[in-house]
C-alpha cells in the first residue's frame, strides 16, 4: 500500500479477505518519497512490525491475529505481501483486517491512496482513516471507537476515505487507488 502525499502524513487501514499486500509511502513536495509507516513494506524479522492485527473491541475482528500471516513469496509472484487466510465461515460472513499504526497528519493535506492486492477468492475494501481523542472514553467500543492503548488515549474515527475496490476473485496483482483531501476540521462529539 502507497500513501503518496501530494501535500503529507496518515493512519491507514485495510480490510480484505483472503490476500493482501502493501506499503504506505509519502511524496513530500521536494518530490521524493517517504515511507509514513515504521515497516510499511513488511520488511526484516518481524515482518508485522508497524502493523496492527488484533482488534479486542471489535466483534468481528475479535479472533482476527491468527489468520494474519505472511505470504509465501513463490506462491504470490516472488512479492512480499500479507496473507488473510481465513477460515471458510469467517471469510463468507466477515473477513478478516490489517491496519497500518496510527501516524501523524496535517489537517487539509490531500494524499495518495495506492494498495497492491490480490483478491484471490474474495473481495477487498481499503479505506484510510483519520482518527481524534475520543471526548467519551467511557463510551462502548465500536470499529468507530478505540480504547486507550500504549500509552495513547482513546480514539474515535473522524474521517474516512474509501478506495475504488480491486476486482473480486482475482489472482492477479491490481493496484487500487484513490485522491483525497483530510478535512481542516472536524467535528467530533460535537465539538471542534
Amino acid at each position: 500500500m502507497r500513501l503518496k502525499n501530494v501535500s503529507e502524513k496518515l493512519h491507514s487501514m485495510m480490510h480484505a479477505s483472503v490476500i493482501a499486500a502493501g506499503f504506505l509511502t509519502s511524496a513530500m513536495a521536494s518530490g521524493g518519497e517517504k515511507n509514513l509507516l515504521p515497516n510499511g513494506g513488511f520488511e526484516g524479522k518481524d515482518p508485522l512490525r508497524g502493523w496492527l492485527v488484533e482488534f479486542p473491541d471489535e466483534a468481528f475482528y475479535k479472533d482476527n491475529g491468527p489468520y494474519v500471516k505472511m505470504a509465501v513469496p513463490p506462491e504470490v509472484g516472488g512479492r512480499r505481501a500479507v496473507m488473510l487466510d481465513l477460515p471458510a465461515g469467517i471469510a463468507g460472513n466477515q473477513g478478516g483486517k490489517l491496519e497500518s499504526v496510527p501516524v501523524p497528519i496535517e489537517p487539509g493535506a490531500t494524499y495518495r491512496i495506492e494498495v497492491d492486492c490480490m483478491t484471490w477468492d474474495f473481495s477487498a475494501k481499503i479505506h484510510a482513516e483519520a482518527w481524534s481523542r475520543d471526548p467519551h472514553p467511557d463510551q462502548k467500543r465500536t470499529i468507530f471507537r478505540r480504547a486507550a492503548s500504549a500509552g495513547r488515549p482513546a480514539l474515535m474515527m473522524c474521517y474516512r476515505a474509501q478506495v475504488p475496490s480491486p476486482p473480486g476473485n482475482s489472482k492477479q496483482w491490481t493496484t487500487a487507488s484513490r485522491d483525497f483531501t483530510v478535512p481542516d476540521t472536524v467535528v467530533v462529539a460535537g465539538t471542534e
